[in-house]
């Protein structure tokens, strides 16, 4: 019985990281796409 609960509950857990190392991944993403954005904006001004 205490097995199961655990399993369930380190199951649940491994769910739960993985979502949100997946949310934090697309956070980084975008951020390193906005801090991007001004050195290209300038980039095609100096061009």
């Amino acid at each position: 019985m205490v097995l199961t609960v655990l399993t369930a509950v380190t199951l649940r857990d491994a769910l739960l990281d993985r979502e949100m190392f997946g949310a934090l991944h697309e956070a980084q993403v975008s951020i390193e796409g906005w801090r991007q954005l001004p050195a290209l904006a300038l980039g095609a001004g100096l061009n």
